[in-house]
């Protein structure tokens, strides 16, 4: 029985490790997206992407929008 268990452990550790390394590599150097209808740039904000994002997905989500807000 505990023999099974420590297979099953090993099994999902290897899996996720499989998963995690399978990531996108990032762009060198990082793509920008400016928010250009701010009049008043006085602060920076850096928004970084997840794994899978893009970033025009900020500015679809309105992530700008409610920054401002």
């Amino acid at each position: 029985m505990k023999a099974r268990l420590s297979l099953l452990i090993i099994l999902v550790g290897l899996f996720y490790l499989l998963v995690a390394c399978s990531h996108q590599q990032a762009t060198v150097p990082l793509e920008l997206l400016w928010e250009t209808s701010a009049k008043n740039n006085e602060i920076l904000v850096v928004f970084l992407p997840g794994v899978r994002d893009d970033k025009e997905d900020f500015l679809n989500k309105g992530m700008f929008t409610q920054l401002r807000k």
